[in-house]
């Protein structure tokens, strides 16, 4: 089972379905742009950490803010959920041009328009910060070894990952 696999299992089939009923579409759609957006986070969250910058990220990741948003899908419906993952894409990528760059590549990559990505991507960073962060109960080194990972794997491998887990969960 790869890492993407273990971020989707590990939170169950309620990510994905949360993720369907908020912002209406189907299972594929979604793991689509859950495979392309979380590769895209742990990269700008990689480069942040290592560029000196994410001291305060970092205690994000190792405090349990996030934790209830892994925990429990429904959860990212609220508006502290999407106020949260505004806040953490500012400190990743900074300005609207940037998060305007991520939309448009990622709405290539997933067919999906940049109106429903730009309404999603704040949802998928605080679900992202989430994982993270229980994966680094007890040991932060998992946590940055997980976003090292992300941010290193191939896009096909993980889109195919995705897809083939969404196949078992939908269908």
């Amino acid at each position: 089972m790869n890492l993407l696999d273990n971020f989707l299992s590990s939170m169950g089939t309620g990510v994905v379905q949360q993720l369907t009923t908020q912002f209406g579409i189907d299972g594929n759609q979604a793991t689509s742009a859950l495979a392309t957006l979380v590769p895209i986070l742990a990269g700008g969250l990689k480069d942040k950490l290592a560029g000196g910058g994410g001291s305060g990220l970092m205690e994000i990741v190792t405090g349990n803010t996030f934790q209830q948003f892994a925990s429990d899908p429904a959860s990212l419906a609220s508006p502290a959920a999407v106020e949260k993952g505004k806040s953490l894409l500012g400190q990743l990528f900074g300005g609207t041009e940037a998060l305007s760059d991520i939309t448009s590549k990622a709405a290539e990559k997933t067919g999906l328009g940049g109106p429903i990505l730009t309404s999603m991507l704040p949802v998928i960073t605080t679900l992202f910060m989430g994982y993270l962060s229980k994966s680094a109960a007890g040991d932060p080194t998992n946590a940055i070894d997980t976003v090292g990972s992300l941010a290193a794997a191939e896009s096909g491998g993980i889109v195919g990952a995705i897809k083939g887990l969404a196949s078992k969960m939908f269908g």
